[in-house]
Parts: structure tokens; sequence; C-alpha cells
């Protein structure tokens, strides 16, 4: 069926299977849009009983319009082919969420708000789901929740405990893992399960098991067979110690309530488990009252006996309670806030200056990174609207405002939502600070030195400048002291003497080192500075902001591994003026390199545990170049040896000549920009710079004939220009957009980038030297694309997918097929970067393993309160 046409839709790719037929991911050609068309099997598409009500309950269903249900555009016929037309809705289902475990609670509970809102919307419509499950929830790239196949058939499947064919269940894989079970059976209410008429309270009972799983990662009623679990559903009643302990006690009654076997005594509408739920929400935090006022609060909620039990609990919790206002005299307090479900970091998070907000950014496969922002007291992080490509985020003194880079320009944007604005530019950021006066200092570029801008934009105004000498080659990550005169930032020098945190006097504009050696962010705080110990914790050093002095560090707070990227020389996390810690914890050092054939079966190259990063295979396929901490290694896979090739300054984007002869890199070797260097790639004689620019430039591809496509980080964006043989830059394309990872066709005659000039990163191919036309081949974003040897096929990364398509390159025409999917990686934590075999059929890869990325942000109230 694939690249068939239904009327005016192309089939595009099989995305699932049920009991009334199968789904394809379809092309629109008249809105150009992607659909989902679920064509109906054939033995009911040829049944005029049920495609007459089949059409009438689709008329009903594509009436309903809510932001939690997936819509119905309408019903395509063509020929003895009916299918249904329904919104394409991307992200992960929920079924694959709980098959990691339990989701935390905060989101846990907004998931099923937004479960229940829409089945209360669809109930006052006169419209039953009937199939509630976790396989038809979709959590959005956005991180709301759709409900999906909504009330199509009818069930009345008192046989389907024993497996009916006709039972609808799904056998796609997609809800298999720990704590699931597989079909529909799991789900029906007992009076479904007898064949007895049922109504809205069958959804009730659904969502009570939905919600169940979403807070254990375990069905209530889960057995060893299909019979067995039919029985328990009727029979049996749930575990409920399987609920964690901090589960209040209003939420308790509600799945109680939803999971009564007689629909008379089961909750009868879905609003009123809404305000349920709402009713937890408002009630008093215990962060904020003493148990005895809390006590009373309850007393009238609930009744005497209600409160007792609230007592017992808070008891036996109150060292684990959230604390909404730390001083850093108070007690030591850690909370989590999980990340959007399928989301991933993308670089150090922020807290305001009291301690109540805090921010990141984070994306969902090879999406564009967004802003977030979640107040400690509010369970649902928002997103800002407009900060595509943001990173390094900082807030006002008040807290009112969040500021962040993204395309070259410094930015704000208000955390209560509202449009982002544009300040200034800057074309290669390297962190900011928010004064009192309504100033913002900031980093424009690797070597600019620090800069002061008004918040509203205007005059820059240069406050240092790296001179390579005493001064350092760069000034980074400035932070404000309380008193707004004052600021301390990190210093990069190649004299260990002058590395180190500096401290600016911007009365005078002269600064000084005060501890000396550590070139990480460091955040003050009363009587101290708070810095990063280079991805192994956080730490502190003791310092009199009234007299400073040099100093050093003496106590660590965390003693866990951090997130930290050596290319940007920091650890990810942010301290407020009232020590509220926040970090991502991770350690990017446990990854391996793998062999993964098309399949998607891997194969160990290095067992050894190290951060790589950008494998580069050799012309022969006998040699990798990586990038491993700041440094390149060269790995002789025959020999199962090693080498290290670079040992000063930062060295990343490793390629081989076309002879294996040499490696160009970029790096900022004898310290200042990062330029192109080349080096034999037996690592002497020393390396050959070949470039020096004022902006970054990081290599991509080399022809035979010596010319290199590199990257260059300049003001109009990251744009891709060429270096001769004879040493002559010349700009290929230069537009507003970022474009990286260019790769020449092994003939020479084209150029495979990626770009965002789409709204979101896609690979498109470029004739080279020109003229002509691009060619856009991804069409639902990608990144990192490589050709294989003989130029026949394009691959690359499409979020956690690994893509290909055909293409043929000869007598200067490009043509290239339709993209298809060789295996999805999601399990396998691969990092996008990757090489081609010599062969075309395998991948090597970098393998993350659990632990290596971070999947949360940890909170730490009065995180100084414990040092000695």
């Amino acid at each position: 069926m694939i690249d068939q046409m239904i009327g005016r839709y192309c089939l595009l790719e099989k995305i699932g299977e049920g009991g009334m037929g199968v789904v394809y991911r379809a092309h629109d050609s008249n809105l150009k849009r992607e659909v989902a068309i679920k064509l109906l099997r054939e033995d009911l598409a040829k049944d005029s009983q049920f495609i007459e009500r089949f059409k009438r309950e689709a008329e009903l269903l594509a009436s309903l319009n809510h932001p939690n249900i997936a819509s119905i555009y309408g019903i395509e016929e063509c020929g003895d082919t009916r299918g249904l037309v329904m919104e394409m809705v991307g992200g992960t289902l929920l079924s694959e969420r709980i098959a990691h475990g339990a989701i935390p609670f905060s989101e846990a509970l907004r998931f099923a708000r937004e479960i229940a809102s829409a089945l209360e919307y669809a109930h006052g419509h006169g419209v039953i789901h009937r199939d509630l499950k976790p396989l038809n929830i979709k959590i959005t790239l956005e991180g709301s929740v759709k409900l999906l196949d909504f009330g199509l058939a009818k069930r009345t499947a008192a046989n389907w405990f024993q497996g009916n064919s006709h039972s609808g269940s799904t056998t796609t894989g997609a809800e298999t893992g720990p704590g699931t079970i597989l079909g529909t059976a799991a789900y029906m209410s007992p009076e479904q399960a007898r064949g007895d008429p049922v109504d809205k309270r069958t959804d009730v009972w659904a969502f009570g098991i939905v919600m169940f799983q979403m807070l254990t990662g375990r069905h209530p009623f889960a057995r060893e067979t299909p019979s067995q679990t039919g029985a328990a559903i009727l029979e049996a009643e749930p575990d409920w110690d399987k609920l964690p302990t901090n589960t209040p006690f209003g939420v308790r009654r509600l799945l109680r309530h939803c999971l009564e076997k007689d629909p008379k005594q089961r909750l009868r509408d879905m609003g009123d488990a809404n305000l349920e739920m709402a009713d937890v929400l408002q009630e008093p935090s215990l962060a904020d009252v003493k148990p005895a006022t809390y006590v009373r609060a309850a007393l009238l909620r609930r009744g005497m006996f209600f409160a007792l039990i609230s007592l017992v609990v808070i008891s036996a919790g109150v060292a684990l309670v959230l604390r909404l206002r730390p001083t850093p005299a108070g007690p030591r307090t850690h909370l989590s806030i999980p990340l959007p479900a399928g989301q991933q970091m993308t670089g150090p998070p922020a807290i305001s200056s009291d301690g109540r907000i805090v921010a990141w950014t984070s994306r969902t496969g090879t999406g564009r990174a967004l802003l977030y922002v979640r107040p400690l007291n509010d369970p649902e992080p928002k997103t800002i609207s407009g900060s595509e490509d943001a990173f390094l985020p900082f807030f006002s003194p008040d807290g009112e405002w969040v500021a962040f880079f993204a395309g070259g320009r410094l930015m704000k944007a208000t955390v209560s939502g509202g449009s982002v604005t544009a300040i200034a530019d800057a074309p290669d950021p390297w962190g900011g600070t928010w004064g009192k006066d309504g100033s913002i200092i900031f980093t424009p570029a690797f070597n600019s030195g620090l800069v002061r801008v008004s918040a509203n934009g205007g005059h820059v105004e240069s406050l240092t400048k790296p001179d390579g000498a005493a001064g350092g080659y760069g000034h980074m990550y400035p932070q404000f002291l309380p008193d707004g005169r004052h600021l301390v930032f990190s210093l990069w020098s190649t004299d260990p003497e002058r590395n180190g945190t500096g401290l600016l006097s911007l009365a005078d504009l002269r600064w000084q080192v005060v501890l000396p050696a550590w070139s990480e962010v460091a955040y003050p705080v009363p009587g101290y500075l708070v810095t990063g110990d280079r991805g192994a914790g956080i730490r502190v050093a003791p310092m009199n902001f009234e007299r400073p002095a040099g100093t050093r560090v003496e106590q660590s707070i965390v003693n866990q591994p951090i997130a930290f990227m050596v290319q940007y020389a920091r650890s990810w996390f942010a301290v407020s003026q009232n020590a509220t810690l926040v970090y991502a914890a991770a350690d990017f050092t446990k990854s391996t390199l793998v062999w993964v054939d098309q399949n998607g079966v891997t194969e160990p190259v290095i067992n050894e545990q190290h951060d790589y990063w950008i494998p580069a295979l050799s012309p022969d396929g006998e040699r990798v170049a990586v990038r491993i901490g700041a440094d390149l290694w060269v790995y002789d896979l025959r020999r199962s040896t090693s080498n290290r090739f670079t040992f000063s300054g930062y060295s990343t984007q490793p390629i081989w000549t076309p002879d294996g002869s040499a490696i160009i890199y970029a790096s900022n070797r004898g310290g200042g920009d990062v330029d192109l260097y080349s080096q034999a790639s037996s690592g002497s004689p020393a390396a050959t710079r070949l470039l020096k620019k004022d902006s970054t430039q990081t290599p991509c591809s080399v022809l035979r004939d010596g010319t290199i496509a590199f990257i260059d980080y300049a003001e109009t964006g990251r744009d891709l220009w060429t270096l001769s043989p004879d040493g002559k830059a010349t700009p290929f394309l230069v537009t507003p957009f970022n474009k990286s990872q260019c790769r020449f066709s092994p003939n020479g005659h084209f150029l495979a980038y990626s770009s965002d000039e789409s709204g979101r990163r896609e690979i498109y191919v470029q004739p080279y030297p020109g003229p002509g036309e691009k060619v856009t081949i991804s069409t639902n974003g990608g990144s990192y694309p490589v050709w294989s040897r003989d130029g026949r096929e394009l691959f690359f990364r499409q979020g956690d997918a690994m893509m290909a398509v055909d293409v043929t390159t000869t007598g200067g025409a490009f043509r290239a097929a339709r993209e298809r999917q060789l295996f999805t990686a999601k399990d396998l934590g691969f990092r996008e970067s990757y090489d081609v075999s010599v062969d075309g059929k395998r991948f090597l890869m970098v393998h993350r393993e659990p632990g290596s990325w971070p999947t949360q942000l940890d909170v730490v109230l009065n995180c100084l309160s414990d040092l000695r």
C-alpha cells in the first residue's frame, strides 16, 4: 500500500494496526500536510450496516473540538477501500512512557486532568470512547495529551478475554514491556466485559486504570494471562499498596471511586474527577503551614477521620516536604523535576534570584530546543513561545523576565508569557547576567570580552577585552553580585596563574582573580562562591565580598556526576542568591563505541567507557578519530590500539583527508579563537593552522583536491564556507539561518547539509560549486547527513530513527527517492553523530549508557545549610 493514493492522500508508511484496520501516515496533496488514515478491514468496508453506522459516528466525532482530542477530518472512499482521515499527532504514546516505569506524580496528575477534561467534553456531546487505554493516548511534543481512536466502534465483546480475532486488540508491540498488558480487554469495565450495555461510566473505569498505571507503572489487575486478567477485573481488588506513599488521599479516593465494579457505585461523571484533582492541587501546601494548621484545614474538608489520616501521612513524610520560601538557615531539602516525555536537555538550567522559578532548554528528537519555565510550586512547566534554539537562560532580578540566546541574538520574554524581544547581537554567546539597574552584561562571542547593554536594547558598551596574555583569551559566564556594583566571571587563559574566577568592579572596570585555576561558572551566594567541579559535582569557596581576596575551593555540596560538556567548560547547574540549587545529574563519560547494522543490531567496537563524541572513520575504514573530552584520539580497529592525537586546548570535529594521510579539525590550541588545523594522521609533525578568523570555524568535509567545507559562526548565522588549497576562504551559502553538518558527495558535485530555515532542522542537497536548485531530502526533521562511499545512498538521523535515501548523482543531475527508516534507536541511547562503514551496511555510533544524559532537574533548597 505504500506510495499508493487513496483519493488525494498518498500513503507514506504503516504506523499501527488494530481490530478495525491499518493506520498509515499519509500526505494530503491538496493542503500539503501530513495526516493519519485508518483503512478499514476489507470485511468491514463491505458491510453496509457497519458503514452506515461508521459514517454516522464519524460525523458526530468530527464535530468534537477539544485540544486534548485528535481531530477527525473526514472519510475517504476509493473503490472498495474506505478510510477515516485523522489528525497526525506527533509525540510519544503513553504506553511507551509507562513501559519505562511510573510517571512522577505532578506530571501524571497533569496528564490525568487533560484526559478527564477530554472525556468530560466528549460525554457532554454524547460520545463515549469505549476503548480508552495508554495505546490510544499520545503525549505530544509540547507535553500535553491527545486522545486517539475516539469511539468509532461499539464493543460488545464478552469473549474478548479469550482472544477473539475481532477484538480490536492492537498488536504493534507498542504496549509491551514491564507493567503493561496487551490488548483492549485489560481496560474494559466489568459490565463491558460481560457484554452488558455501557454508558460513560465505562470510560470512568478505564480512566481509573490508566491513572493507576501512570502512578505505579503497573496495571491494577495484571495477571499472567488475558483470561486471568479478565477474571481479576471481574472479581479482584487492586493492590492499593502499589501506589506511591506520597499519593494524596484525594487521589486515592478518586481511584477507588473510578474502579468500583458496580457501575451504580462508580463515579458518575468525569467532571467530578476533574474537580477532585483540582481540589488536590488547592489543598494547603505542606511547605507553608504547620502540621496543626494543615489538620484544621483537612478537618474542614474531609472530616475528622480523614484529618487523622492526613496527620499520620505528614508525620511520616515531613522530612521530604517542599518548602517554597527557602533561606540559607533552613534545612537542606531535595526534590526532582522530570523533563517532559521524550525530551532531552540541551544546556545548563537557570533559577531566579529568589529561588522560586527554574528555567531550562530541551528538545524532542531533532526538533529545535525550546525554553521552559516552571515555578517550584506549579506542577506544569510553561513553554516560552518563540524561543526556538534557546540556550543559556537567566532571569531578571525580580523574576518577571527570562533572557536567553537564540539565532545569534540576546533575547528576552516575560515569564508569564508574551512575545519574545531581541535585545542585541550575540553570534557565539557564552552567558549573561541581569542587573538591578536594568542592564545586562554578557559575552556575545568567544573572545569578545564582557559587554553591557540595557535590557531594553540600544548601545552595547565594552567592559573587558581579552588580550591573549595577562588578560586571558576568554571572559565568560558573568554573574552579578547582590550589590549590583560587582560581578564575577570565568577567565580562560593559557597562564595557569591567570586562569580562574575574576571579580570585576563596574565602578572602574578593574578586576582581579579571586579563585585561581578554576574556569567554571561561579555563582555568588552570601559568604560563598558556588562553582562546578568539571562534571564531578558542585563545590563552594568562602568569599567575603566586602573585602575580596584570593580564596580556594574547600567543600563539596553535591558529590554526584553533573552534566558537563567540555566545549562549554561548565557544569549544568545554577544557584539563587538565597541558596537554592538546580542541577542536571548525568555522566557523559558513560558511553561506548558500537557498530549498528541496518536492522539496529549492535556489536561492540570499543568497550572502554569515555565521553565519546563525533566518530569519524578513515577512508579505508580501519581507523577511527573520535573526540574524548577535550582531545582527539585515533583508534586502530585492526590492532585494537589507541593513541591520543591532540594535547593542548580544545579540539573537535575531526575529518580525514581522502587519502587518509591527515586529519583536519577545529581547535583553540594555544588559546584564542577556534580555528581550522591540519595534522598528519600519524600524529607528527605538529599541527598546521589552515585558517584564522575572528569567529569560530568547524570543518565538515574535504574534497580530493583539498578543498575544505566548513561552518563559520558568523553574525548572520552559521554559514557554509569553503577553503581552497591555496588558503582562500570563500562564502558558499550565507543566509540568516543556521547551517551545520555539511558533507560533499563522493563525486564532489553536491553538498548535503542541515539547516533550520523551515523552522526545524531538515536535510538539503545543493549543487557544488553551483549553480542549481537545492533539493529538500527530509520531510519530518533531519540532522547529520552522511553519504555512502559509493554515493548511492544518503543517510541521516531523524529523532531516534536512522533514515536512508536512495540517490543518483551521475550526469550532473541529482535525484532522490523517498526517505525510508532503517531502524529506531530510541531504547539504544545513541548520540546523533555517527559515521558509515566502507560497504555502507553498518554505522559507527556512540552508545550512551543509562545515566549518561539528564532526564530530570534536581533542586536542593538551602544547599549550604550542611556546610561544616
